[in-house]
């Protein structure tokens, strides 16, 4: 796949989870390549990409200097950018969890929403047309601007890697579309292994990822719960910083709108517990054919940008 004469250019997008910048290190030792990076992290760890030099990116780009709620914006420019990469603004906008409904702090305006997509749009395509990249390095789109990236880089010849977990514990798996294999072609000679369905049951057992992450939460479940209640501390007696008050996503979020909310949940919590408690059929006859029709938890990535009208 990596064949060219020149180069291959690979544009990352890094977040506050650094594993891609990880990637991105052990990449540029085993394969030469160029690669630059976008990176959509807070103050503090902004701070660190600045003053890093493990990894020698050719250019980076700070998403939250470029983007920010204006109630402006230009129709024409955005009409363009969507015949140029053959995208649906709107469709993007309405799967993005903070425009909807689940976000309590602030409500968006048409025009808000549309002026951040323009300022998105803009600082995206200047970024492709300056590095001109061959591949995009990101984790599966969760917010409306990693989606629209992604998108943008795949209708433009740009092909996306994209990093997604599996059912499979310690397991991961990279394509072009999320969750989604990439066409492959096997070998003639090509045998699978022989496994009947006891083996595979016992395999998928032993790998199930939901029964690691348990086993993990109870090993680590203390210093979990401190960490838990010193971010709560920290975020009710530290100082909001200038990335975090101009990140749209933390629009309204003031202290006290965030404990209020908290509170609202608490109670909330109680009260359908209680519901649940007392009106609810616990047990079930074992006999008595039924059918089981579980509602799924939103806000959900697979309820917004795989579904967003569903």
């Amino acid at each position: 796949m990596l064949l060219n004469k020149l180069k291959d250019k690979i544009l990352f997008f890094l977040d506050g989870w650094f594993f891609h910048y990880g990637i991105a290190k052990q990449l540029h030792q085993k394969y030469d390549c160029e690669i630059a990076a976008i990176v959509d992290v807070e103050d503090k760890t902004k701070q660190f990409f600045k003053n890093q030099s493990m990894v020698p990116f050719k250019n980076t780009w700070y998403l939250t200097d470029n983007v920010s709620i204006k109630n402006e914006y230009d129709s024409k420019f955005l009409e363009e950018i969507e015949k140029k990469y053959n995208i649906d603004l709107w469709k993007i906008a309405y799967s993005d969890r903070e425009f909807r409904k689940f976000n309590k702090f602030h409500k968006f305006t048409d025009d808000e929403i549309l002026s951040i997509l323009e300022q998105e749009c803009r600082f995206f395509s200047n970024i492709l047309d300056k590095f001109k990249p061959n591949f995009l390095a990101t984790f599966i789109p969760i917010t409306h601007h990693n989606f629209l990236l992604h998108q943008m880089c795949k209708n433009s010849g740009v092909i996306p890697l994209t990093l997604a977990t599996v059912k499979l514990w310690k397991r991961m798996m990279i394509s072009k579309t999320p969750l989604e294999f990439d066409s492959i072609t096997l070998p003639q000679n090509h045998k699978f292994d022989n496994l009947d369905n006891s083996n595979l049951e016992k395999y998928l057992y032993d790998n199930d990822p939901f029964k690691q992450m348990t086993i993990k939460k109870k090993m680590n479940f203390k210093d979990n719960k401190f960490q838990r209640y010193f971010s709560i501390m920290k975020f009710f007696l530290g100082a909001r910083t200038k990335v975090y008050e101009k990140r749209y996503s933390n629009t309204g979020r003031t202290k006290s709108a965030v404990f209020k909310n908290k509170i609202g949940n608490f109670y909330n919590k109680k009260q359908r517990l209680s519901y649940i408690n007392k009106n609810l059929e616990t047990n079930v006859p074992s006999e008595v054919p039924f059918v089981y029709y579980p509602l799924h938890y939103e806000p959900e990535r697979v309820l917004l940008i795989d579904a967003p009208y569903y």
